[in-house]
């Protein structure tokens, strides 16, 4: 279906309700590469996410199709190329897609908690996955400090930057 119809290869709706099907079938090679086409099609044809007044039937992308994407890549060892994603995906979930000097640092400063160079917030599942991705590559400081964040955040809520030090 995906290969008659190229414009629904980038429906994320459609590619999700055949997650499923990949997951069960093991078909992780085509999964992970239907759902990066679509995220690679999606960042690079919308500058931020569908809002409540913007109508575009082709603006699919949400939370959940970064996450079935990085699930993919995680299970197939591209564990790089997940990490990526987490960064890349959440950026533009939050309206940020066109700050791709993030992409130049190798770490997660981007997502850190009020530094000067980051602080930006990293949904609580993404940052979970970050920092197994993190573990898995053998970056132990990155991925604790992400799980130190996670439980910080947790533990008193998103960080205020309103708030005197």
């Amino acid at each position: 279906m995906l290969k008659h119809d190229p414009e629904s290869a980038n429906n994320f709706q459609l590619l999700q309700d055949f997650y499923p099907l990949i997951m069960e079938t093991k078909q992780y090679a085509f999964g992970s590469s239907a759902y990066r086409t679509a995220f690679d099609y999606h960042l690079e044809t919308y500058p931020h996410p569908p809002t409540d007044e913007e109508e575009d039937e082709g603006n699919t992308m949400e939370y959940e199709h970064v996450v079935s994407l990085v699930d993919i890549l995680n299970i197939t060892e591209k564990l790089e190329e997940a990490v990526e994603i987490v960064r890349r995906g959440q950026r533009w979930l939050q309206g940020r897609g066109e700050q791709k000097y993030w992409d130049t640092f190798e770490d997660d400063r981007e997502y850190a908690v009020d530094t000067e160079e980051g602080g930006n917030e990293l949904d609580i599942g993404l940052r979970h996955r970050l920092a197994l991705l993190r573990l898995r590559l053998g970056n132990d400081e990155e991925a604790f400090v992400s799980v130190l964040v996670e439980n910080l955040v947790l533990m008193i809520g998103p960080h205020r930057r309103d708030t005197p030090a």
